[in-house]
């Protein structure tokens, strides 16, 4: 690196210090004393894992029509604070739940393996179709439009006894993360609701935080699982590239970007992680991933590093989040004798950012232009801009700032395409290199921990440590580690190899052994 490129990094990552500190200090003053607080949990079903209930429901310990109800209740409870849910389907629902405890009753309602989620409800990020809800991904463009039929995965949750209750809010388009829009408002987190849910799987992950759900299921293109799951308190599964289908979901994603697209599920519990995959794998990779196949820990190598390498745009990584990975990897070399490798250079990962992004919009990626008029023609955007300047605009700031940049930021050609995707391929194999049967990668989830309202605008690129294993396609739990010293989840990602997600599964279950896992966001009062 010449002298030139030394002072401007050096410059760039001075501002971007200066600018961290100053805006988290002005977000803190703005959003002090505003903080709401979650009614207390009354009912200690909704402190249960989905299998557990099941069984339970099976076995007629529980019926699944109270467990039903003391979710509609729960949500009911913390809609009013979190703002999770775009449409609920209670009454659907309720039917449904009284239809499995009279087959229960009859001995029907089929085998543990056939309905493993028997009578348990489940929340649908509202991208995902649920047949006759909402299915608008908050696009003005798209007001009142509904889903048709369910998509594959939901037709898949079904099948196994699980009974859809409500579909839940994204940003706009699924753009963004923070989870936003002008039809529905704003996500707020459970643990502080001054500040962001994430996204674009944040309804999900705020409503699963607040125990007003038990499992659900998100999808990912750049950390929309991942992301939401870290900022409140959860557990979520990146599968393996290509393993789920992605069958009716919105934006429906073309054929060069489904390898990077997945719907993944989304749990409070580690031990409903390994039986969601069960359910949402396609037939014909089940057998590839030899989820039956038990993973002996001691087995294990695990690999680590505590940020993508330095790039000046990139906030520096919480220190308490590098403190939990600290804790998982002591675990881990003191209960098991393993020696956790610290990985210094990855190729081209401080790049991953302009990688990810250059690579998705070579891939057929729609412009966003065209996706804000829901696939109509294309928005005028001198227009648009000035409509957001004056407080009337139907779209969100950060899809109009991907619409401004989106097609001068797009790779020109083949030749213009090819060395992003060179770099990709390079990254791949490091990772096949390093990783190969039976290693683990521990990463942060995100530099920062869950962000005020609006902050996310001036700290664009943290999506770059989800976003590296979209483009590598490779399976990752996020896994909550304990509270920060402000009472926010901290979580850490668990990278596998390829088809290794029961080796993720397993350490995040390990980890939620040792360290919690979910940690309620309000007092458990149950009798």
């Amino acid at each position: 690196m010449d002298i030139l490129s030394r002072i401007l990094v050096l410059f760039l990552r001075l501002f971007r210090n200066g600018l961290d500190y100053v805006s988290t200090l002005a977000f803190e003053w703005f959003y002090e004393g505003k903080q709401e607080k979650l009614p207390p949990i009354e009912d200690v079903c909704l402190l249960e894992p989905a299998h557990v209930l099941a069984s339970k429901i099976r076995r007629r310990e529980l019926r699944s029509v109270d467990v039903v109800r003391a979710y509609i209740h729960r949500i009911r409870q913390v809609q009013p604070f979190v703002n999770a849910i775009v449409e609920d389907c209670f009454a659907e629902a309720v039917e449904a739940a009284i239809e499995v405890d009279r087959l229960v009753e009859e001995g029907g309602g089929a085998g543990e393996e056939e309905t493993p989620f028997l009578g348990v409800p489940v929340t649908i990020k509202e991208a995902i179709a649920l047949k006759g809800c909402l299915y608008t991904v908050g696009l003005a463009a798209r007001r009142g439009m509904r889903a048709e039929s369910d998509s594959d995965v939901v037709s898949l949750l079904r099948r196994a006894g699980a009974i859809p209750i409500a579909v839940t809010i994204t940003p706009e388009l699924c753009f963004w993360w923070e989870s936003y829009n002008t039809l529905y408002g704003v996500c707020k987190n459970p643990y502080d609701t001054t500040r962001t849910a994430g996204g674009s799987s944040g309804g999900e992950g705020a409503i699963l935080g607040a125990a007003g759900s038990v499992i659900g299921v998100g999808n990912d293109i750049g950390g929309s699982i991942r992301i939401p799951a870290f900022f409140n308190g959860i557990f979520g599964h990146k599968p393996t590239r290509g393993v789920v289908s992605n069958g009716g979901q919105y934006p429906t994603a073309a054929p060069a970007l489904q390898s990077f697209l997945i719907a993944g599920p989304m749990c409070r519990y580690a031990s409903d992680l390994l039986p969601m995959m069960r359910v949402l794998a396609s037939d014909h990779h089940r057998q590839r991933l030899k989820m039956d196949e038990q993973v002996n820990l001691k087995d294990l190598k695990i690999y680590y590093m505590e940020n993508e390498g330095g790039n000046p745009l990139i906030s520096a990584v919480d220190p308490e989040i590098l403190n939990a990975q600290q804790k998982v990897l002591k675990h881990f070399s003191t209960e098991y004798g393993l020696t956790p490798t610290l990985i210094s250079d990855v190729p081209h990962l401080q790049h991953c950012f302009e990688t990810w992004s250059k690579v998705l919009t070579a891939s057929d990626l729609r412009p966003v232009d065209e996706e804000m008029t829901g696939r109509k023609g294309r928005a005028y955007m001198p227009l648009e801009i000035l409509k957001w300047a004056l407080g009337v605009s139907n779209h969100i700031l950060p899809v109009l700032i991907s619409a401004l940049l989106g097609r001068a930021w797009a790779p020109q050609g083949e030749k213009g395409a090819e060395p992003h995707f060179r770099k990709m391929r390079e990254m791949e194999e490091f990772f096949e290199g390093l990783l190969k049967q039976n290693g683990i990668f521990i990463f942060p989830t995100n530099p920062d921990l869950a962000l005020h309202h609006g902050h996310a605008i001036l700290k664009p690129f943290g999506v770059s440590y989800t976003a590296l294993f979209n483009l590598l396609g490779l399976p990752v739990s996020q896994c909550p580690v304990g509270l920060s010293s402000k009472g926010l989840p901290v979580g850490l990602q668990v990278v596998g190899p390829h088809c290794g997600d029961r080796l993720t599964i397993a350490v995040a279950m390990e980890i939620e052994r040792v360290f919690g896992g979910w940690v309620p966001p309000s007092p458990v009062d149950v009798v």
